[in-house]
């Protein structure tokens, strides 16, 4: 008989192997709320944002300079309190994909000066909250699974559910032109969350990230139906993840099917990693089987990993194996060796290796190798900042981090300090954020790499 192994102390590069352990780990996951944060005031501000000051609104189209982040949303969860004048969405599944639009507000009776200015300063006297102003549904997609028979042998979508499909992505598009309208980026964020979280939480974090890119473009939350909580949450979870991906997909068509949308760009968080690899894996098949690029139907730009909770191994045989690695204009996984809530999954599933916890100094030759073999297409970045207890929702509550990432999805800088993204090299080779990041220089190298920014430029997949 084989006995359960123990589970694993709580892991910090500085920590004793006489620290806590898993059980206390365990614990605080089953009481604590949201595993991924649970956005209620305004994240830190970036450390480039506050290093530029108000400076870093400057460029924000003046229909957008409101203490409101208008964002759009698309969620396979079940609705609630139908007939109420505001519209949330719960923990359940739907089978048809609901849209449309969110208003994250910032403060109470805030104008607009007094947000930059408290958005720009790295120290806050007081917290600025957040709340949902509003939430209206603009439509649904057809309900899934759609009709399908065979012609000729081959499984086809009937006429009729044909016809409905392209009826939603004709009247989601018109929506999502519509909001890209306010400037001429035609830039789309689809921003998917993790476990644990809410419809409430998707749409929050959403805002706060277009509101620090600068507000262009338009951000999608896309919300699946995570939220339980708890050990049993997280088995639930993984399975919502699973039933969500034909919607996800559905989404991604319809955004790329928008004529108005230049470039999708994706980051996606924890669990939302497995979501978003997995659509987009099953739509580049799709696509390759057609003898198309998958980048350029997909209008695909920026894919982002945070902590993704994702076995190494599967990584392997699925992303890099067949190909989806090279499908983005770049590709970035954000890792950290003190994400305690990478951890737990990493305990949970027996000590497989995840690619949100990675601890380079411990990595076999092989692993390691295989990473390295791949950086070329791959930029691994390792987080060594202060990320709290759980350490897994660093990428917006670092103002390190998120300094990173307006590097490259607000300004699509690649990484190295001649880019004007200064990031440094760990002591294998990976990438690294420490908490003081973005350093530059000279006073004179931020400006000088605005007017040198290099685009990613790879032959498209």
């Amino acid at each position: 008989m084989t006995s359960t192994p123990a589970p694993p102390p709580l892991r910090s590069r500085s920590a004793s192997s006489g620290g806590a352990t898993a059980p206390l780990l365990v614990l605080l996951a089953v009481l604590a709320p949201h595993l991924a944060g649970c956005a209620v005031n305004l994240m830190p501000t970036p450390n480039v944002v506050a290093q530029r000051g108000v400076d870093a609104f400057a460029q924000v189209p003046e229909s957008r300079c409101t203490p409101c982040a208008p964002i759009l949303f698309a969620t396979d969860r079940n609705r609630l309190d139908e007939d109420a004048p505001v519209q949330w969405y719960g923990i359940e599944r739907s089978t048809s994909l609901a849209y449309g639009r969110c208003a994250v507000e910032f403060g109470t009776d805030l104008d607009w000066n007094s947000l930059v200015k408290s958005s720009a300063a790295s120290f806050r006297p007081a917290p600025l909250g957040l709340g949902i102003k509003s939430v209206e549904e603009s439509g649904r997609f057809p309900i899934t699974p759609v009709a399908i028979g065979l012609s000729e042998g081959l499984p086809v979508v009937s006429s009729e559910a044909a016809a409905e499909i392209d009826l939603a992505e004709s009247r989601f598009g018109a929506m999502l032109a519509d909001e890209l309208s306010c400037d001429d980026s035609g830039r789309v964020l689809l921003y998917v969350h993790g476990y644990n979280n809410t419809f409430r939480d998707a749409c929050v974090v959403a805002g706060q990230l277009w509101h620090f890119l600068g507000r262009r473009g338009v951000v999608v939350a896309y919300s699946w139906p995570a939220g339980i909580g708890g050990l049993r949450g997280y088995t639930h979870d993984r399975e919502s993840g699973e039933f969500t991906i034909v919607h996800l997909k559905q989404l991604i068509r319809a955004i790329a099917a928008c004529p108005q949308v230049k470039q999708l760009d994706i980051l996606a968080h924890s669990r939302g990693a497995d979501v978003a690899t997995t659509a987009l894996r099953e739509l580049h098949l799709e696509t390759a089987a057609q003898s198309r690029s998958t980048r350029t139907t997909l209008k695909l730009g920026h894919l982002v990993l945070a902590a993704p909770d994702l076995d190494v191994q599967i990584v392997g045989q699925r992303i890099v194996g067949e190909g989806l690695h090279l499908v983005p204009k770049s590709f970035t996984v954000y890792f950290s060796a003190d994400d305690n809530a990478i951890g737990l999954a990493n305990w949970l599933f027996l000590g497989a290796v995840r690619l949100g916890g990675l601890a380079p100094g411990t990595l076999s030759r092989q692993i390691l190798e295989g990473f390295q073999r791949y950086s070329d297409r791959i930029t691994f970045i390792d987080v060594r900042v202060p990320t709290g207890f759980f350490g897994h929702s660093y990428f917006y509550e670092s103002p390190a981090v998120s300094s990173d990432l307006v590097l490259l999805l607000g300004e699509d800088r690649e990484p190295g300090a001649e880019h004007g993204r200064p990031l440094k090299h760990d002591e294998v080779g990976f990438w690294l954020i420490d908490a003081d990041y973005p350093e530059f220089e000279t006073a004179g190298v931020n400006e000088a790499a605005a007017d040198s920014t290099r685009t990613f430029e790879v032959e498209p997949r």
